[in-house]
C-alpha cells in the first residue's frame, strides 16, 4: 500500500479518493431550489385537486402527496450527504444533526420567537400582495384549516386531525431542514463562506413563490434562519425555529379539538 504525505501530519492512501464537501455555486442553488418549489407547486395546484375531483379524501391527498415531496427531500439530504461529506464523517455529523448543546437550542427557541413575531408583524402586507398578483391560491386551501375543520376532518374532540396535521407538519420542517440547511447550506459555505447565509435565504424565499402573499412576512424568517443556523454550526437550530413558527398552525388544530 502506497501513502503519499502532502503535509507534515497528513495522509492519505493514494489508493482511495479523498472526500470533501463540494462546493455549490448560485447556478446549482437554483437548481436544487428551484425543483423542489416546481414540484410542490404542482402538488399544490394540480395533483391535490386532480386527486380530490377523483374522490380521494382532501387530507389523505394531502397528506401523502407531502410525504412523497418533503419525505423525498430528507431522503434525497441524506442520500447526497452519504456522498458528499469529508473522509470518516458520519452521515449526521454531515448533516449537522449531531446532539445540540445548550446554546444552540437556545438559539432555536430565539429564532423561533423572532420568526413569530416578524411573520405577525408584516402579516398586513399579504392583503396588498395578493391585489397585486393575477392568481389566487388553490380553491382547497379554504379548506386547510378552519374553526370547525382541517381538511374537511370535523375538530371538535377528534385527536386524529391533530394527529394528521402533525404528520404534515413533521415531514415540511424536516423535509426543508434536511435538504436547505442539512445539506445545501454547508456545499454554499464552500464557494460563498461567511455570505452563504445571504443566498441560501434569498432562495429559501423565492422557494415559496407560489404562496407569493408570504414573500414579505416570511422574509426576515428567511434570512435570518440561515444566518443563525451558519453561526451555531447545526441543523438542529434550524429545525427548532422553522418548527416554532409552523408550529402555530399545530397549537390552533390542539386548541379547537380540545375546546371547540
Amino acid at each position: 500500500m502506497h501513502q503519499c504525505q502532502i503535509y507534515p501530519f497528513v495522509e492519505f492512501d493514494i489508493a482511495n479518493e479523498v472526500k470533501a464537501v463540494k462546493p455549490l455555486n448560485l447556478f446549482g442553488t437554483a437548481v436544487l431550489f428551484g425543483v423542489p418549489s416546481i414540484a410542490l407547486a404542482i402538488v399544490l395546484y394540480i395533483a391535490i385537486p386532480v386527486a380530490v375531483r377523483a374522490g380521494i379524501p382532501l387530507a389523505t391527498a394531502v397528506t401523502v402527496q407531502f410525504i412523497l415531496v418533503m419525505g423525498g427531500l430528507a431522503a434525497a439530504a441524506w442520500i447526497g450527504a452519504h456522498h458528499d461529506r469529508e473522509n470518516g464523517q458520519r452521515v449526521t455529523e454531515r448533516l449537522r444533526l449531531v446532539r445540540p448543546r445548550a446554546k444552540q437550542i437556545i438559539a432555536g427557541v430565539l429564532l423561533g420567537l423572532f420568526m413569530l413575531g416578524t411573520f405577525t408583524l408584516l402579516e398586513f402586507t399579504r392583503g396588498w400582495l395578493r391585489n397585486i398578483m393575477p392568481w389566487g391560491p388553490p380553491a382547497w386551501f379554504a379548506e386547510f384549516l378552519t374553526k370547525t375543520h382541517f381538511q374537511r376532518i370535523p375538530l371538535a374532540g377528534n385527536w386524529w386531525a391533530v394527529l394528521v396535521y402533525f404528520i404534515q407538519y413533521a415531514f415540511n420542517v424536516l423535509g426543508e431542514e434536511l435538504w436547505w440547511r442539512g445539506y445545501i447550506l454547508p456545499r454554499q459555505e464552500r464557494a460563498q463562506a461567511t455570505r452563504a447565509w445571504l443566498a441560501n435565504g434569498l432562495f429559501w424565499n423565492l422557494f415559496h413563490w407560489f404562496f407569493y402573499w408570504n414573500l414579505i412576512p416570511l422574509l426576515p424568517s428567511c434570512l435570518a434562519l440561515p444566518w443563525l443556523t451558519q453561526r451555531t454550526k447545526s441543523t438542529w437550530t434550524a429545525v427548532i425555529g422553522h418548527g416554532m413558527l409552523n408550529g402555530a398552525g399545530l397549537v390552533r388544530v390542539i386548541t379547537l379539538v380540545w375546546n371547540p
